[in-house]
């Protein structure tokens, strides 16, 4: 299957690290697979009041590299994607390294991320 760069032309916005919840933690039941549209929500933010983003997670291999179809690691790197490029300068003037967040399944938290480098989201001048 092909890569989201490779399905949308454009290159990541931005890379986190990232951790699943475990079912104690309130996480999800099953194991995280590539290319689950997980939506992303900014700590402090709640679900009911700001909302979740359009922004989905591509896990990569400790090389840069998209992992393949399946199973990915409950911890590691993710490139993300803005999908609703009318909300680029919103996260523009938001995501910075070192900003925490989570991947959401509807309002539940099922993994904590932190920004680690903005990548394609650097090159774009925030608008309204």
């Amino acid at each position: 299957m092909k890569t989201y760069s490779e399905r949308s032309g454009r290159q990541p916005d931005f890379l986190v690290q990232y951790q699943f919840l475990t079912i104690e933690q309130g996480g999800r039941k099953g194991p995280p697979h590539q290319r689950t549209r997980w939506d992303f929500m900014y700590e402090g933010d709640a679900p009911s009041i700001e909302g979740v983003s359009t922004i989905w997670l591509e896990a990569i291999s400790e090389s840069g590299e998209p992992l393949p179809e399946g199973e990915i690691p409950a911890s590691g790197k993710a490139h993300m994607f803005i999908v609703n490029h009318d909300r680029r300068g919103f996260h523009k003037a938001r995501i910075a390294p070192g900003v925490r967040g989570f991947f959401m399944e509807g309002a539940k938290r099922v993994a904590t991320c932190q920004v680690l480098e903005l990548m394609a989201l650097s090159d774009h001048a925030a608008s309204p």
